[in-house]
């Protein structure tokens, strides 16, 4: 009982983390590109953050300097259900 609860909310993590903006947890829509790491953007939330990073600096970012060098392009299909 309690494998199927941590079973369970792994998949819900997996769930948020391939639906959602690593970066303003809004759904995630095109256009969508990916970091090195594997997290997923909304590329709009990216580009935001980007030019306003010197006022509200985000740690977990700080490996993302330029758009062009340190994400590239994904497309995602979404499938319901």
């Amino acid at each position: 009982r309690e494998d199927r609860t941590v079973k369970d909310r792994e998949r819900a993590t997996r769930s948020v983390r391939w639906t959602t903006c690593a970066l303003s947890g809004e759904p995630l829509r095109d256009p969508v590109v990916c970091d090195d790491l594997g997290n997923l953007y909304n590329k709009e939330a990216l580009i935001t953050h980007l030019l306003e990073r010197r006022a509200t600096p985000v740690p977990a970012l700080a490996h993302i300097r330029k758009l062009k060098r340190d994400v590239f392009p994904v497309k995602l299909h979404f499938i319901a259900g």
